[in-house]
């Protein structure tokens, strides 16, 4: 099965997942809009995991076809879906039971993800001795989901496609979104869940300090961090996959959001027990100052004293004894 919004990519991502190298279109009038064609063939390659080793793909206007050429060949196209699809079907045997509704199908694949695999930090680096523009070659296979699978090392674009894959597999209704981060470009996903489609970026999520702190965001407070392009998705169908609620946002879920309003007396509480951490969320645009203000509070009504470090992020908020 695969991942399309329109006939023209769904027809796409067939003939790429057998690596063929030259796609007729004359079935598809509308490939002869460059525009709609472009587009198409960039969903094509997002939604689609399982195909490996793109290096380009050029129209030939005398055969009205997709000339495409790959950085595998055949051989190892297919050993690379066959080892990827073998143990991603092994994870979500393991993993995920029918039982499941979708949300704990998506809390299980998150923090299968999170635990397992590790962020290729010397990729990003060959990324920025490249002006971000391109990884060497050493590095393809972290761009990938057979990096984040097989390797268990990857980057974001890998935890994004593994997390596609996994949550096909499971039925779990999932889009891989592309865009930046801090002026750096960044992969990350869209899930489905109770009909609004809500923003995952694991990559982000995998953190030892605040952990799951983009995970279900509603759209204005996700772009208060990710900034989408369109390349992910057709044109045409970018609206239709948007989200609004906080009701499966992770600290909402767990009982651990408290509003701006509770949290002087929250933490007053908190600070006045023994504890080496706290992590919990208020809402999402508390500032920096507005925290400061909140935690003297707190310390100057709290019975102990104590000394304390603290981070705050998109209101997840970690206070650690010093």
């Amino acid at each position: 099965p695969v991942t399309a919004t329109n006939t023209l990519s769904e027809y796409l991502a067939h003939n790429m997942l057998s690596g063929v190298s030259s796609i007729s279109l004359k079935d598809f009038p509308q490939a002869s809009d460059t525009n709609y064609l472009s587009d198409a063939l960039f969903e094509t390659i997002y939604q689609n995991p399982l195909i490996f080793g793109i290096d380009s793909a050029t129209v030939n206007p005398y055969t009205n076809s997709l000339v495409v050429t790959y950085t595998l060949d055949r051989a190892t196209q297919e050993k690379h879906q066959q080892l990827v699809l073998r143990e991603a079907e092994a994870i979500v045997g393991a993993i995920i039971t029918t039982s499941m509704t979708n949300l704990e199908k998506e809390e299980a694949i998150n923090a299968y993800l999170c635990e397992n695999l590790v962020y290729d930090s010397a990729a990003l680096e060959s990324g920025k001795k490249n002006d971000y523009k391109y990884a060497d070659p050493e590095f393809d296979d972290s761009f990938t989901v057979y990096g984040a699978l097989i390797n268990k090392v990857c980057v974001c674009k890998g935890y994004a496609e593994a997390f596609k894959l996994l949550a096909d597999l499971s039925e779990l209704d999932t889009l891989v979104v592309s865009g930046q981060i801090e002026s750096i470009g960044h992969a990350w996903n869209k899930v489905k869940i109770e009909d609004e489609w809500l923003t995952l970026d694991v990559t982000n999520n995998d953190n030892d300090i605040i952990p799951n702190a983009l995970f279900n965001l509603p759209d204005t407070v996700a772009s208060m961090m990710l900034i989408e392009d369109k390349n992910y998705i057709l044109d045409a169908n970018y609206n239709n996959y948007k989200g609004t609620s906080t009701d499966s946002e992770y600290y909402h879920l767990k009982n651990n959001y408290f509003s701006k309003d509770e949290l002087p007396q929250i933490l007053t509480s908190k600070l006045s027990s023994s504890f080496d951490e706290i992590i919990l969320r208020t809402d999402f645009d508390i500032t920096d100052n507005e925290l400061y203000e909140i935690l003297d509070y707190a310390a100057s009504n709290s019975p102990a004293n104590v000394a304390f470090n603290y981070m705050n992020w998109l209101g997840v908020i970690y206070i650690k004894t010093s």
